[in-house]
């Protein structure tokens, strides 16, 4: 990974997953944790995330809040449900407290993973920008999009209050050993981003900015991820200095395309689809995506192999291991760059 950030060629193709269901590992391997699994797959990135404080409000329904005051529900993957957040109007803010962004419990996974895999593997730290946390804390996205044009001052502040949060806490896990951090926020679906640029450019660039600004400072690598069609804005957030971008869902973004016009400001990692491919293709299927990127994406070096989204618990073990071994047996420098056409998305 290390070779492919500091535009090296690698003695093989790196790769990595943000987010593996526990279903999946069981399937592959019965017994093994996450942090397991990283090891036993060799995989080259190994995520955490925040440890949030959270507390029942109602377990029988599985209903929860954590330190921000959101309130959330458990559901079948790793990403639970949003329901609600505490800030609707600006006496909402007066009154709240911010969490501590400095907490040692939050850390927990983080450490744990810095002990086990530090010198030997990448540690990646998750974190966000902007955007979804600040609708998180708003009651939801359609009123955080609403109060762009109708209060923009309120989410301007909230902004201001989650952007210092998170560099402090970021600060923290890269003095704690934090190799990259993620930037994991949502700003797009299929067809087209929920915002327009001139809105991406005043409520959600300028905290990317100072994010990568303070990474870098250190030494470091941000990672950017986001789903769906990102045509809108991609020039702006590639020029903000991200160093990796992350997954060019298809469907919605051409790969290769992103690849010729940014690999040269940006390691390109993707793309091997986990809504159709994964779930619900043969092994076969997940072989020809893997082959694809290999031949015709990896060949230049600025490329890192993973997924469209998430593995999550739908994922058929099979097929997945067909991904993995296919990596293996292929992904190793130099790869000739093939004529294979692309894959056809399955189900």
């Amino acid at each position: 990974m290390l070779d492919v950030l500091e535009h090296r060629i690698p003695d093989r193709v790196p790769y990595f997953e943000l987010l593996i269901s526990q279903a999946v590992i069981e399937s592959l391997h019965p017994g093994l944790d996450y942090l397991g699994y990283c090891e036993e797959e060799d995989v080259d990135l190994v995520f955490t995330k925040w440890n949030f404080y959270n507390r029942w409000l109602d377990e029988a329904k599985g209903i929860y809040t954590n330190e921000w005051q959101m309130i959330r529900k458990r559901g079948v993957e790793q990403t639970d449900d949003y329901l609600e957040g505490p800030l609707h109007s600006p006496e909402d803010l007066k009154r709240f407290v911010c969490p501590d962004p400095l907490a040692e419990a939050g850390f927990r996974s983080l450490k744990e993973a810095v002990s086990r895999f530090k010198g030997t593997r990448v540690i990646c730290f998750s974190t966000k920008a902007t955007f979804n946390h600040i609708w998180y804390l708003m009651g939801g996205m359609e009123e955080y999009l609403v109060k762009m044009y109708t209060e923009p001052e309120l989410v301007l502040a909230i902004n201001e209050l989650a952007s210092g949060y998170h560099l402090a806490q970021v600060k923290r896990a890269m003095d704690l050993g934090a190799d990259i951090i993620l930037l994991a926020d949502d700003y797009a679906f299929r067809q087209n981003a929920f915002i327009p640029r001139d809105k991406f450019s005043v409520f959600c660039l300028p905290a990317i900015r100072k994010m990568v600004d303070l990474v870098h400072a250190h030494g470091r690598y941000v990672l950017f991820h986001s789903d769906g069609k990102l045509d809108e804005f991609l020039d702006l957030i590639v020029a903000s200095g991200v160093d990796l971008l992350h997954p060019l869902e298809p469907g919605a973004m051409d790969i290769g395309k992103v690849y010729r016009e940014y690999s040269d400001r940006v390691v390109i990692c993707g793309n091997v689809d986990c809504a159709h491919t994964l779930s619900f293709g043969e092994p076969k299927a997940a072989r020809q995506a893997v082959l694809w990127l290999l031949e015709n994406i990896a060949p230049g070096g600025r490329y890192m192999l993973t997924w469209s989204n998430t593995i999550h618990s739908k994922v058929r073990a099979d097929t997945y291991r067909a991904m993995l071994d296919t990596l293996a047996e292929y992904g190793r420098y130099p790869i000739r760059r093939g004529s294979r056409n692309e894959p056809e998305l399955a189900g």
